[in-house]
């Protein structure tokens, strides 16, 4: 059995792919890494000819290949890739990321001597004017542990979240997981396919109680690239905001009002005040208003702030207001870079 699978679920992406398939391929040469290591695909349906690059990469690495005969879905695509899994460990990867150099190495050598079920990963983020920076996913520094059976840690793991969702088991790329306690954990038929069924098992195990352990260190590099989530603004937190209220609501029935504050508080600070005004125009835009109301005060975040968003600035025209003041704002920063 191999200790670590890496699960890519890809879609007609095979510049990116070929990248990602690279950097994983020096990293095992560089440090003989071939009898741990299984790469495991699943193509949804791709119109580019993928699956000849992946016979080509076969030649120097362990890869086990599916090829869904039409577009399935990420949820099942995903879901495809741990099917063909064997190792101790899962780790997840977005098909248009990079692993960087000796990240295998170090993540092999923690699992060896770590008893976590579930590791977060850093990684960095490049932008399009070729500015490398690093996530700062935590607010923690090295190495450090959640013990989920104690919920005074889980609520200490959200708070210690700096900004967004992404690292609240969203980000696939900064998931590593115990293949055998993620396979267990089962999602109900009405809560599939919302892009985040690796949220709720994963959310899922985390109630039932298992160790957590965030690594600070850089892991992998992805860039920002346009895809049908983050290409209209507020459509994201829509994703965001129904599927943990759905999500929240099955795992805790009982009503757990804390839980339900801390990751408000996580949605609010992953929006800001801008944000959370672009949020509120995509929901009156797809007729969600009332839903969304309903989705804050759950997660209370009904403060009157929030309202006041909704009345003054859910509209078309204050989006192109915002849109305009975002442009100045960013021209006079240009204009004073100019001048000194």
């Amino acid at each position: 059995m191999k200790i670590l699978s890496i699960c890519i679920p890809t879609y007609n992406r095979i510049d990116e792919l070929k990248k990602l398939l690279d950097s994983i391929e020096y990293e095992i040469n560089c440090n003989k890494l071939e009898s741990k290591v299984e790469i495991c695909i699943s193509d949804n349906g791709s119109t580019q000819r993928i699956e000849d690059m992946i016979k080509e990469k076969a030649l120097n690495l362990n890869i086990k290949f599916n090829k869904n005969l039409e577009n399935k879905g990420f949820d099942f695509n995903l879901e495809k890739t741990t099917q063909l899994a064997t190792g101790k460990y899962i780790w997840f990867c977005g098909d248009d990321d990079e692993i960087l150099p000796n990240s295998l190495n170090k993540i092999l050598s923690i699992i060896k001597n770590e008893e976590a079920q579930i590791y977060i990963l850093d990684g960095q983020v490049k932008y399009n004017n070729g500015i490398i920076r690093k996530f700062n996913a935590l607010n923690a520094k090295d190495k450090k542990n959640y013990n989920t059976l104690k919920e005074k840690e889980f609520f200490e793991y959200i708070d210690d979240i700096n900004n967004n969702l992404s690292f609240f088991c969203a980000f696939i790329t900064s998931i590593i997981v115990e293949r055998e306690l993620y396979i267990k954990q089962k999602i109900p038929n009405s809560l599939k396919n919302s892009a985040y069924d690796h949220m709720y098992k994963l959310l899922k195990a985390i109630k039932n109680g298992c160790k957590i352990m965030y690594l600070s260190d850089e892991y992998y590099s992805v860039g920002i690239t346009e895809n049908d989530w983050n290409k209209e603004k507020g459509k994201h937190f829509w994703l965001d905001i129904n599927s943990l209220y759905k999500f929240i609501n099955n795992l805790y029935p009982e009503s757990c009002c804390e839980i339900r504050q801390k990751i408000g508080q996580l949605l609010n600070r992953g929006s800001g005040k801008i944000g959370m005004t672009y949020n509120m125009a995509y929901a009156k835009k797809i007729n969600k208003k009332n839903e969304l109301l309903l989705m804050m005060k759950y997660f209370k975040m009904h403060s009157l702030k929030n309202y006041l968003l909704l009345i003054f600035f859910s509209n078309n025209l204050g989006v192109e207001i915002l849109d305009k003041l975002k442009k100045l704002k960013k021209e006079k920063r240009g204009i004073l870079q100019w001048i000194r």
